[in-house]
């Protein structure tokens, strides 16, 4: 069962249920006996949801109308109902004690003196939302009100009396019931609960008190954020894109790098981070839902292929978590100084049998023409199959027999052809290569931010956003040839797959723009030694 699912009635419907369940047991669960004698306990504390800084939309009403703007805090509404039920020390069951009052503002509440013979208690709120209009008998349009209920959580108020009310403590309470009716202790049934929440989003491990959660630097906020955009956010779009689309949003964030000019440091820096950081997570929800179970040790460099909707994508066990990756192939990682400038580049060498390549693992040049890159005005005559260009001494521009070289063998050796083996040069660590494309994290926080609260045109944005280009291309050196192309868009609408289960993305074959060589484009330079 998930009991993430269970609606507020039925919690409450178990706890009626716990009462008879227990009424025969005379188990001690409070340390040092049931408290029976009355103790005056105080409870603060705030009703909604923390977010990683810069990852959350909320609608906000200025004199100009209603705008989406980044927030990381949303909290429930002032008037918000707060109930607070004693529980039985023994049996969990409510006692019938109840104490209520609204919160303020900014979600907080606080109860000064709650008089009560026990320790634990369930705290509920319910927050009015407009339900209907109705004619009143003066010809007058009434609006009528109702009642939801917000967020839940079961405290130990020895233990805490601050208590922040959010979604994890609302999807944990369904789970301590469970555990109250098997007999576990509060301690236990409380540890037990964070553990099955978590572990049905894919985390196996321990984050902190759920009830504690108020920063948005804790790990915590990331999970909030991700039952947020998969209950809440996805519901609003889901008419328009596949289920998956969370997940290939995450891809195109890990296999992307920010603009050079971004400060990491920054607001905008931030948002790259926490959204690459809030991307891992998707993928380990995804591995869950897939089925995979927890990475251990035992299981690591294990990969499987996810296929839903917009996949397919390879995942990788490693160091305890599921990442978007393939296993490790043999290759060694190294450096070289360029001696015009000092700077310092990565290299990967590959043995392919009798063949020896060695490539910059990382661009010398983001974006170059042709001729700049290969700094000629007129390429007859030259040899272009060993062409310095710009490339340090000892290295040049590699030719397209160059790629050829490295994809066909880099593709053997997980058992696909050369064009199916292209997103393996993303992953960094499996294949040392460290392919990225460049995308503009301002262009992505700006363009969301200015869009309205209207549901089509907030799906709009999301369809766009996962339609967009994500494409690589660069230098080739060979006469009359100027880039190749991995990812063509004009191959495939999102021209994208993070996986090696589909034809057609990545070609080299011929000299000609359909076939991914272009004529005249700009393209990164990377470069190959001699």
């Amino acid at each position: 069962m998930n009991y993430l699912k269970i609606s507020g009635q039925l919690v409450c419907k178990m706890l009626v249920l716990l009462a008879f369940a227990f009424a025969a047991c005379s188990e001690d669960r409070v340390s040092g006996g049931v408290t029976e004698e009355t103790r005056v306990y105080a409870l603060s504390g705030r009703v909604g949801d923390v977010y990683p800084k810069l990852l959350e939309t909320v609608k906000k009403t200025e004199p100009s109308g209603e705008l989406w703007t980044f927030e990381n805090e949303v909290f429930a509404k002032e008037g918000t109902i707060v109930s607070v039920y004693e529980l039985d020390a023994s049996t969990f069951a409510e006692t019938g004690r109840v104490f209520v009052d609204t919160v303020g503002d900014e979600g907080l509440f606080s109860f000064d003196s709650l008089f009560l013979n026990s320790p634990y208690v369930l705290i509920t709120t319910q927050e009015r939302y407009r339900s209907s209009l109705e004619w009143g008998d003066d010809n007058r349009v009434d609006t009528i009100y109702a009642y939801k209920e917000a967020r839940t959580a079961v405290v130990d108020l020895r233990k805490k009396n601050e208590v922040s009310m959010n979604l994890l403590t609302n999807a944990k309470v369904p789970f301590m019931l469970n555990y109250f009716a098997e007999g576990k202790s509060f301690e236990d049934a409380n540890r037990l609960a964070e553990r099955a929440v978590l572990e049905e989003y894919g985390v196996y491990e321990d984050l902190g008190p759920f009830e504690a959660l108020s920063d948005s630097v804790t790990e915590l906020s990331y999970v909030a954020n991700l039952m947020n955009v998969l209950e809440h956010l996805w519901p609003l779009v889901k008419g328009y894109i596949p289920y998956d689309s969370v997940l290939f949003i995450g891809a195109r964030v890990i296999y992307s790098t920010p603009d050079k000019d971004v400060d990491l440091d920054s607001e905008l820096g931030q948002f790259y981070l926490n959204d690459l950081k809030m991307a891992r997570y998707v993928v380990g929800y995804f591995a869950r839902q897939k089925g995979l179970g927890q990475c251990t040790e035992p299981r690591e460099n294990e990969t499987h292929t996810i296929t839903n909707g917009m996949g397919p994508y390879s995942v990788v066990c490693r160091s305890g978590k599921w990442v978007l990756g393939f296993n490790k192939i043999n290759y060694i990682g190294g450096s070289m100084t360029d001696g015009r400038d000092g700077k310092t580049y990565k290299t990967v060498t590959y043995n392919w049998g009798g063949i020896s390549q060695t490539w910059m693992a990382e661009n010398l040049v983001d974006r170059a023409e042709w001729k700049t890159a290969m700094n000629i005005e007129d390429a007859s005559g030259l040899n272009l199959n060993n062409h310095q260009g710009v490339c340090p001494d000892g290295w040049r521009i590699p030719t397209l027999n160059d790629w050829h070289v490295l994809l066909e063998n880099m593709g053997s050796l997980y058992g696909v052809a050369f064009d199916k083996v292209v997103p393996a040069l993303y992953d960094e660590l499996a294949t040392g290569f460290g392919l990225y494309a460049h995308v503009s994290v301002s262009e992505i926080k700006y363009a969301l931010a200015e869009y309205e609260p209207d549901d089509d045109r907030m799906a709009e944005y999301y369809a766009n956003a996962i339609w967009g280009i994500f494409s690589n291309w660069f230098i080739v050196a060979d006469t009359s040839m100027s880039t190749i192309d991995f990812f063509n868009p004009g191959d495939i609408l999102y021209g994208f797959d993070f996986g090696m289960d589909q034809e057609g993305y990545h070609r080299l074959s011929a000299d000609d723009k359909a076939n991914g060589i272009r004529h005249g484009d700009k393209g990164a330079v990377r470069c190959i030694k001699n």
